[in-house]
């Protein structure tokens, strides 16, 4: 340290420091490093449907967290040993009862930063035993390629694995169940890996993959750098005509113009034969334009479907401006547009962190939509908020979600909305409940989830971060 002009007891304690983070990358820790007990952090951070696991006919609910918060104890050459909280960020997954919050099944990440449990999708059936499978993505696993894990229904053990290519390219940061398209009977995968290489280095790609054996059967290009090609996938309704669900592609920081940096990009691609459907283009700097992405039915009951856009940016006039808008098929025309709802002095709310199609919740015939702002600040409130947008002519206003985290020690101001997922019908009063779950930017933060009754918008079930068991 020639030259270091600080008192070397500084350079020495950074030295101990750096030896133990050098020590924890290399998974050489002793139990004497640690005190205390483990929880995790982060518990709601992305939130899925598994298949049935218990035999009641009803889907489970996966739950994931950012990683497991722990108390440490460094020696180091200084009279007072380094001490506090660390979390260590390996993901974890579990699947409880949406009824009970009973676990059921749990599952973690194979090493630090993976980000396991950022996406998690039901499958089909493709080890034959009668039980659908599902998959979770990490896409910071294995140098940031990114992963892609299929897990057994029926007893949870790890069927395949799918490595991303390319070093930081993040494969499975976002997921979509297409459409059969190599003919072997199940249906196969779209993974986002939006720094990836497509027309552009790091403009980002999205690999359409083999369910059964993970073979790549096409690679759609994003087409500039940096744009995020990939952030956000979906693939649930036809937009074409043609009977197939098409794939709808969200690249959220996409620049058009000079005068539109960060706009965003919209594009819907047909899975069969990679033919580009239509492209919708962000109007102004720093829109985002496809942050979150959802296909659904239109809401005039015509016959062509629609695509739902979460737009998570900055409006014209420099304030943070989420939008919510609808474009529908063929042409796909602005059909639907809402601002979010007002907030005090946040930069960011990131409004379209997360984004579910949930059941009618009016009763006007038509599906609604879910969004969450986990930044979201209400005066003296920043809990973050859900809104729940009804369709156009609905017989309702839009419904808000607030965190009821508030007084819970475990849970951190902020981050209530980060997930969001539909649910079955729990009470059986004909409509479908969903969760939303609460974890923010903070890693020591325990989070959690809570599940609203889809008819009346009044919460069912509760499950704080300190209350599941570490796998």
């Amino acid at each position: 340290m020639d030259g270091d002009p600080r008192p070397s007891l500084v350079i020495e304690r950074e030295k101990g420091l750096e030896a133990f983070w050098s020590s924890f990358k290399n998974r050489r820790l002793t139990t004497d490093t640690w005190r205390g007990g483990r929880e995790a952090a982060g518990v709601g951070s992305s939130l899925g449907v598994s298949p049935d696991l218990d035999g009641d006919c009803i889907e489970e609910l996966l739950v994931a967290a950012k990683g497991v918060a722990r108390d440490f104890l460094i020696a180091v050459p200084d009279p007072k040993n380094a001490s506090g909280n660390l979390t260590i960020p390996r993901g974890l997954v579990w699947a409880i009862e949406p009824a009970t919050g009973r676990v059921l099944r749990a599952w973690h990440g194979t090493g630090p930063f993976d980000r396991f449990g950022a996406c998690m999708l039901a499958i089909d059936d493709i080890d034959g035993d009668g039980v659908c499978d599902l998959v979770i993505s990490s896409p910071g696993a294995h140098e940031g390629r990114g992963r892609i894990e299929c897990f057994s229904g029926r007893d949870g053990l790890r069927l395949r694995v799918y490595d991303g290519l390319e070093p930081g390219a993040e494969f499975g940061a976002s997921l979509a169940l297409l459409e059969d398209i190599d003919g072997d009977g199940l249906r196969d995968l779209a993974a986002g890996a939006p720094l990836g290489r497509g027309l552009e280095d790091r403009a980002g790609c999205v690999l359409v993959v083999s369910s059964r054996d993970g073979k790549l059967l096409a690679n759609l290009p994003g087409p500039q750098a940096g744009c995020r090609f990939g952030h956000a996938l979906d693939a649930a309704v036809d937009l074409s005509g043609d009977g197939v669900c098409d794939l709808v592609i969200g690249a959220p920081a996409f620049t058009p113009g000079i005068d539109e940096v960060g706009a965003g990009l919209v594009m819907v691609i047909s899975p069969i034969d990679g033919f580009v459907i239509g492209v919708i283009e962000g109007r102004w700097s720093s829109q985002a334009l496809g942050r979150a992405v959802a296909g659904m039915p239109s809401f005039d009951a015509g016959p062509w479907n629609q695509i739902a856009v979460a737009s998570g940016g900055f409006g014209k006039d420099d304030r943070s401006r989420g939008m919510f808008q609808c474009f529908r098929a063929p042409d796909f025309p602005l059909t639907h547009d809402r601002d979010e709802p007002p907030s005090c002095g946040c930069e960011d709310t990131q409004f379209g962190a997360s984004m579910a199609v949930l059941d009618d919740l009016d009763g006007d015939g038509h599906d609604d939509v879910a969004i969450g702002a986990p930044g979201h600040e209400d005066c003296d409130d920043p809990h973050g908020l859900a809104c729940v947008f009804y369709s156009p002519g609905g017989s309702k206003e839009r419904r808000r979600h607030r965190s009821n985290f508030r007084d819970c020690e475990w849970v951190r101001p902020g981050g209530f909305g980060a997930s969001i997922v539909r649910l079955p019908d729990l009470d059986a009063d004909g409509t479908d409940e969903y969760a939303i779950g609460a974890a923010d930017e903070f890693l020591s933060s325990r989070g959690g989830l809570q599940v609203f009754c889809g008819s009346s918008g009044w919460p069912l079930l509760q499950v704080l971060g300190q209350q599941l068991t570490l796998p």
